[in-house]
């Protein structure tokens, strides 16, 4: 008879085992970053000519929707709506009140007055096509400061300041744009804040001047002052955020500084941070 083979107990989960045979059990899985794969957002000074001119173009993107802004406040202005609606009830009557030739007429009058809106604001895009070297004062560090907020690799946004050493020190802010998408984000509003830090330092701070050029990139106004209404307003708005940013840098410094605004300022809007990262980092 053939005996049987020993048997051997079987090991508790509970039991201790050997070095060479680790446990079975899957590891923890790590806890996923919610912003990874989200690019950097950075803001600083830049001399490199291709992000140089990434920021020249926001500029002039930002004079030529100025074009599309006017357009409407001529269009909507009560005195352009009143002609307009005088103009189709003397067609009507002219037409003894004969609905197709009326209809026919007042389609041509209202492509006559879009095409009107359309070439007299069209002076923007020309004011537009002005900002480049020559406007910057030059290529590199030979010209105006320019500070700008990168996504990733794309520059969203920019401040362009130029500096004046000679005689009383001031940082005069010439162009303030950002990207459409980007706006209400916060962009705005973190570069104003970083610009001036930046201005100030390079001006070695203590009694620095820092207010919007009289001649910034968004100041031509095409139209007449009754209709600049939506940009006095935009003006106002931004006036707001530099007093805000300068009081702050005055009560980070001990409030010893002296800083002037100008009564003039960019149409460039901005909010407060929302939403992660918004407020962006600073690279040195």
């Amino acid at each position: 008879m053939s005996s049987s083979p020993p048997l051997t107990p079987a090991r508790s989960s509970g039991d201790d085992g050997d070095d060479d045979n680790p446990s079975t059990t899957p590891p923890a899985a790590e806890e996923e970053n919610p912003l990874a794969g989200v690019p950097e957002l950075l803001t600083y000074p830049t001399t490199t000519s291709a992000e140089q001119i990434s920021a020249l173009k926001l500029v002039a993107d930002s004079i030529a929707q100025q074009r599309q802004i006017a357009s409407r406040s001529l269009l909507y202005h009560p005195l352009t709506v009143s002609l307009y609606v005088l103009v189709l009830a003397l067609t009507s009557r002219a037409l003894s009140y004969d609905t197709a030739p009326f209809l026919t007429t007042a389609i041509g009058i209202s492509m006559a007055v879009l095409a009107t809106a359309q070439w007299v604001t069209v002076g923007y895009l020309r004011a537009a096509e002005k900002i480049g070297w020559r406007w910057l004062g030059g290529e590199g560090e030979g010209g105006d400061l320019v500070v700008i907020t990168r996504f990733g690799e794309e520059v969203i946004g920019t401040i362009i300041i130029r500096l004046v050493r000679e005689g009383r020190r001031k940082a005069l802010i010439r162009g303030w744009a950002v990207r459409i998408r980007f706006r209400g984000k916060g962009v705005g509003g973190n570069l104003l804040e970083e610009g001036v830090k930046i201005a100030r330092e390079r001006l070695g701070g203590g009694d620095v001047e820092v207010a919007f050029a009289d001649d910034h990139a968004n100041s031509p106004r095409i139209l007449p002052n009754m209709f600049n209404g939506p940009f006095e307003k935009r003006d106002a708005r931004a006036r707001k955020a530099l007093e805000g940013v300068l009081e702050t840098e005055g009560l980070r410094s001990g409030g010893g500084e002296t800083v002037v605004v100008q009564p003039v300022g960019t149409p460039t809007k901005t909010k407060g941070a929302k939403g992660a990262r918004a407020g962006g980092r600073r690279r040195g």
